[in-house]
Formats: structure tokens, C-alpha cells, sequence
């Protein structure tokens, strides 16, 4: 073999090298290199439809999942830290369920009689359980057909990790707190001159994971978005003509902040500045609120401009720290209180309070569904929803706190739960980071991350 041959040989080699190098590199993320540091370790399969899940993760030995419950249409399963059914509970539909932040507590409310139209004679039976299946106290009530006549229906329950408390609105400003025995210890009306009617007018609680806080988003009066003028028909004799109706123009709700201590009273209120409040997060410590909210002018309406959406985050005091001229959710704190993960659209970023700035923020092709973070601060998950046809498949993505990625629009094998809310857990980073595992349809799997 000559030298020119022996060249030509290498030079198509490292050719080959180099193009495999590129393959590589224009290749899904899931195929090469960033697979490897997800390992698929344990799957839980549901047998049944999903309807809530809670479930938690033990990261003491095998980082197996643990303290899970499953919603299905009529039982509620009780797992324990190797997977089995401790607990079931059968239950009615329709029904209602809620749970304490960390699912310590659930409250279940299950429809015994449904009122008849103008009546009162409806029934419903209240629970609060706790995760082992044990009844704290039940109560059965009556509620009538009509909410505008302040009658106390079936509402969501907000519960405290702590020690069991139990908040229940019966109007959006006034509610009730129990103990873990039933017995009501608190009236609490937030806006001493607003009666009238209940419906339509949104409201949201949450307590913080230390169970010493909670935090109310709730307005004065129902709101509205407007209308464009409209043209109706009319017959006047033997003739028809058009009438146009103009449209009314948006009246604002009012949308108020409250921060209260744990045992109902109140440390401040804020007045925030749009017309709709939509959502509500507090940290774990209860050092600092987030609140959503958003405006549609008439002008937005007619001409079907999007509405304007703003976040705002309090301090403990009450003041705004910082304002965003979009809307985020918020469902990941840091447990020191230090740092907020926000994401909305296809956009997540690190919020430190301290300081008011955002460490980093990444960019996603499509959009964010559900973030957590590690109890240590040094991981934070991102999931968000690659379509393909007609599913659409989770891809999941990690950072370290200074935002460098570990792992990167990875995509998995099974698709993302449709149906998610607060009382639904989506994704979670086990304590110390080495561990995600995230709920699908039908399933949760657990991966281990490998640096």
C-alpha cells in the first residue's frame, strides 16, 4: 500500500468520524448522550383510570416511591413505602377531594341527594382523613339548588399540614376554620361591606408547607370581560327590522391579596391592579406570596387581543418585590425560602427573593407542564410536551442551580397525564436530587439521574 492510498484510507476515515460526530449532534437528545443519565429504576401501573394522585418519595434507601394515594371513580388506594396497599376507601360520586399540601390530610366530600330546582333538600357528607385512611371527623350538611341566597354548599377545603385546620369558604370573602376535631374556631370576613351574590366570583387559599401561613386571592364583586355590540331581529307588526344592542363594557372584580398567620388573623391585604385574580402560591415558609391576575378592555375584546396578564411576589410585610407583565405558575420553592421556579408558556426561570432577580431562565421549543426542584436546591426538573400527531409525549429536561443543563429535552416512552390541577402532583425531584419521577397515564416511573 503507497503512502497516497494509505492517506486516502485515514482521510475517509476521520471523515467518517466527523460525520458520525455531526450525526450525533443533529440527533434527538434521548438517542445519544443524554439518555445515559436517566436510568429507568421502578414503575407503578395503575390498574384503573387516574383520576388524583399524591405521592411522595423515599430517598432514605432505595429512593423507591413512597406514601402514594390513587382517586379512582369509586375507591381511594392507600399506598405505603414498598409500593402496597395499606388502605382502601370506597366513596360516592360525584364527590369532591382535597388535599393538604404535602397529602397528609384529605377531605372528601361526597353528594348523598342533589337539590331539587329552587330547593334546599340537597345532602352531602364531609370527611377529613388523614393518609392512613383514619376519619378525623365527618359532618353531614344540607345545601339548597341556588347559591345566591349565601346557602353554604359544597365547596373546596383547604387544609393544614400542621396540625389538621381546616378552611372552608362560604362566600369568597368569608370563611370558617376548624380543628382537627371539627369543632369551628374561627369566623373570618375578609371584606366587612361586600354581600350579595356568591357565584362567579373566583377565589383561591393556600397554606404554606409549614402549615403557620396561608394566603387568599379573592375579590369584592363578580367582574366580567365585556361584549362587542350585537344585532337583534325584532318584528314590530307586519314589519322586521334590526336593532343593535351595544356591548357593555368590562367591570372590574377587585381582586385582593391576603396574608394571614395560622390561626386566621391577618398580617396585610393588597389591592392588586387588574380586573380578575386568577391564582395564588406561597412558599414554604411563608415568607413570600405570589399572585396572578389579568384585564381585558373592551378594546382587547373587540378587536380579540389576548388578555394582559401580570404575576406579582410580596415579601412578609406586603411589599412587591417584583412584578412580571405575564403570567407564571408556581408550584416549586426552594425549602429555605430563597428561591421561587416559575415557568408559563414555554418559559421557566430561577426567581431569587432576596435580591428580586432572576438567576437564569431557559427557553423551551414547546410548553412547560409541570417543575420541580430537589430539597437541597441543587437540581430543578423541567417537563414539558413534545406533540406527536395526536398524544403528546413528556420530555423532560434538568439543571443544576446555576442553570447548566444535565440533562436536556430528553423524551420519554408514555404520554403525559391530560388533566392536572392543584390537587394532582405531576413531577417530582426526590430530596436529594438523584431521583425524578413524574406521572403519566396511568403510571408513575421513576428514573435515577446520573451525573
Amino acid at each position: 500500500m503507497n503512502k497516497q492510498t494509505k492517506f486516502r484510507k485515514y482521510f475517509l476515515f476521520a471523515m467518517f468520524l466527523i460525520g458520525l460526530g455531526c450525526f450525533n449532534a443533529i440527533l434527538p437528545s434521548n438517542i445519544f448522550g443524554q439518555q445515559k443519565h436517566l436510568k429507568k429504576v421502578s414503575t407503578k401501573v395503575f390498574g384503573r383510570p387516574v383520576g388524583k394522585v399524591r405521592f411522595g418519595i423515599e430517598t432514605k434507601e432505595n429512593n423507591t416511591i413512597a406514601n402514594t394515594i390513587e382517586v379512582t371513580e369509586d375507591e381511594i388506594l392507600f399506598y405505603g413505602v414498598n409500593g402496597d396497599i395499606i388502605a382502601r376507601r370506597d366513596h360516592k360520586s360525584p364527590y369532591m377531594i382535597d388535599f393538604s399540601r404535602q397529602g397528609k390530610y384529605l377531605a372528601i366530600t361526597e353528594f348523598l341527594s342533589e337539590p331539587e330546582k329552587g330547593g334546599k333538600n340537597g345532602i352531602f357528607v364531609f370527611r377529613l382523613i388523614d393518609n392512613k385512611n383514619r376519619v378525623l371527623w365527618e359532618r353531614t350538611k344540607e345545601y339548597g339548588y341556588d347559591y345566591y341566597d349565601g346557602g353554604y354548599g359544597p365547596r373546596s377545603a383547604y387544609i393544614s399540614d400542621k396540625n389538621a385546620t381546616c378552611i372552608m369558604f362560604q362566600t369568597p370573602w368569608v370563611f370558617e376554620m376548624y380543628d382537627s376535631t371539627g369543632q369551628l374556631i374561627k369566623t373570618v370576613k375578609m371584606l366587612e361591606d361586600k354581600k350579595g351574590p356568591t357565584m362567579f366570583i373566583a377565589h383561591d387559599c393556600v397554606w404554606s408547607e409549614d402549615g403557620n401561613f396561608f394566603a387568599i386571592i379573592t375579590h369584592e364583586q363578580m367582574s366580567s370581560i365585556g361584549s362587542k355590540p350585537t344585532t337583534r331581529t325584532i318584528k314590530k307588526g307586519d314589519k322586521v327590522e334590526e336593532v343593535q344592542l351595544p356591548g357593555y363594557p368590562p367591570r372590574s372584580g377587585n381582586p385582593w391579596v391576603f396574608l394571614f398567620d395560622h390561626d386566621g388573623n391577618e398580617i396585610w391585604r393588597r389591592r392588586i391592579p387588574n380586573y380578575i385574580g386568577s391564582h395564588i402560591w406561597i412558599s414554604p415558609k411563608g415568607g413570600f406570596v405570589i399572585a396572578t391576575g389579568y384585564t381585558r378592555t373592551m378594546k382587547d375584546y373587540e378587536t380579540r387581543r389576548p388578555f394582559k396578564n401580570n404575576t406579582y411576589i410580596f415579601n412578609r410585610d406586603g411589599k412587591m418585590i417584583k412584578t412580571f407583565d405575564r403570567s407564571f405558575k408556581c408550584k416549586t420553592f426552594s425549602d429555605d425560602d430563597q428561591f421561587a421556579f416559575l415557568y408559563g408558556g414555554n418559559t421557566a426561570l430561577l426567581f431569587e427573593f432576596s435580591t428580586g432577580k432572576i438567576i437564569w431562565e431557559k427557553s423551551f421549543v414547546e410548553s412547560v407542564f409541570s417543575c420541580s426542584i430537589s430539597k437541597n436546591g441543587e437540581k430543578f426538573a423541567v417537563a414539558t410536551r413534545d406533540y406527536k400527531g395526536d398524544n403528546a409525549l413528556p420530555q423532560i429536561s434538568i439543571f443544576d442551580k446555576k442553570g447548566v443543563p444535565i440533562v436536556e429535552n430528553v423524551l420519554l416512552n408514555g404520554k403525559y397525564l391530560k388533566s392536572y390541577g392543584r390537587n394532582r402532583d405531576i413531577l417530582k425531584l426526590s430530596s436529594d436530587g438523584k431521583q425524578l419521577s413524574i406521572l403519566l397515564e396511568g403510571q408513575i416511573v421513576s428514573y435515577r439521574i446520573e451525573d
